[in-house]
């Protein structure tokens, strides 16, 4: 039976320090923007990958101090080992006074494994990014890009779970490569073993821009059997860009989603 899945998180994201010339979105922020809905994603695509599902849809909303995004996503595993995702946002700019398509994407990937296997769960994943986000409408960089990511998780003694992601974006036209990792670990929450916490380092990094990030996240599966629910916050440690220290802002958001079939 399908379940409806919406995913909503408020937030007061980075995007809002981004130099605004000609008001549109500097195409460096759009980037990060990226890795961010994939930190806030890793939990979820853990879980599915570990599920005996074939389908899961997100709905996501994004609530900042000038950007607002609406994120749609569908994932699909046909086979063993095999799974797929598109994910659509559409994009509100007060400060551009626009409102569309941002970056549309898709992506594969090849999984294995369980937490509490000897090598954990590891899944690999190639993203294509479209050219949909138009920049100088500030809806996204408006140019394509190829995202490769390897996540990983893995149990060990005490109940305690480890996190690790790394990541490359090979972006095309003028805007440059950019690289990422995350570390982290997760245990039971001490006052209910029904939620976990996550807590999360995060460093994100593309020419001039680097920030760095700490992420605490309560989630859990077992409140409704198939449909992850968490919510969390990111803390701004580093945020640079050429050398210069931008204003940190803190980001809020809560989830669920839905697995079936």
């Amino acid at each position: 039976m399908k379940k409806i899945v919406v995913t909503l998180f408020a937030c007061s994201i980075l995007l809002s320090a981004a130099p605004w010339e000609r008001h549109h979105i500097n195409s460096e922020f759009a980037t990060l923007q990226t890795f961010t809905n994939d930190i806030i994603d890793n939990t979820d695509q853990i879980e599915f990958a570990n599920s005996d599902k074939q389908l899961g849809t997100t709905g996501a909303v994004q609530v900042g101090d000038d950007i607002n995004l609406l994120d749609l996503s569908m994932r699909y595993q046909p086979i063993d080992h095999l799974g797929f995702d598109i994910r659509l946002p559409v994009v509100s700019n007060d400060i551009a006074d626009e409102f569309g398509i941002g970056d549309f994407s898709l992506s594969a990937n090849y999984h294995f494994g369980q937490p509490e296997a000897d090598f954990g769960t590891n899944i690999t994943t190639l993203r294509y990014k479209t050219t949909s986000g138009n920049e100088d409408k500030g809806l996204g960089t408006g140019e394509g890009s190829f995202t490769l990511t390897h996540t990983t998780a893995k149990d060990i003694a005490g109940g305690f779970r480890l996190h690790g992601l790394l990541t490359y974006t090979l972006n095309s036209g003028d805007i440059d490569d950019s690289f990422a990792v995350m570390f982290g670990g997760s245990h039971e929450c001490l006052l209910s073993e029904y939620v976990t916490t996550n807590v999360k380092i995060t460093y994100f990094d593309q020419d001039k821009l680097g920030v760095a990030d700490l992420w605490v996240e309560w989630s859990t599966e077992k409140i409704i059997p198939g449909a992850p629910l968490s919510a969390g916050l990111k803390i701004p440690l580093i945020n640079k860009l050429d050398g210069d220290s931008l204003h940190k802002s803190v980001l809020f958001y809560v989830s669920a989603s839905s697995f079936f079939l």
